[in-house]
C-alpha cells in the first residue's frame, strides 16, 4: 500500500503519515523501538505519546529529542511520557 500525502491546511506543511488527535503508544523497555518511533512521530500530524517503563526513563534519549527540536520538532519527555508533535520536520543537516 502507498501511503498518502497529507497537506495541512493550517501550515502548509505534508506529511507522510494521517494526522491524528492523540496517540499514545506503550512501548515498555523496548529502547531500540522508543527511537525508532519518536523519530517516525516527527513525521505525524499531531501529538504522539510514548510510554516507557521506569527504566526508560533512565536510558540516554536526551540526543536525539535535541536532534528532533533541532529540526522544528516539539519534543519533549515528562517521566516516562515522551511527547511528540509531529508533522512540521524541516529537514536539512542536524
Amino acid at each position: 500500500m502507498v501511503p498518502q500525502i497529507n497537506n495541512s491546511p493550517s501550515t502548509g506543511q505534508r506529511s507522510l503519515i494521517k494526522a491524528f488527535t492523540i496517540r499514545s503508544i506503550p512501548v515498555g523497555n523496548a529502547g531500540t523501538t522508543l527511537r525508532f518511533l519518536l523519530s517516525l512521530a516527527a513525521l505525524a500530524q499531531g501529538k504522539t505519546i510514548l510510554e516507557g517503563s521506569e527504566r526508560m526513563a533512565t536510558r540516554p534519549n536526551q540526543d536525539l529529542i535535541e536532534a528532533l527540536k533541532g529540526q522544528g520538532i516539539d519534543a519533549q519527555q515528562l517521566g516516562l511520557r515522551f511527547i511528540v508533535n509531529g508533522g512540521t520536520l524541516r529537514g536539512g543537516n542536524l
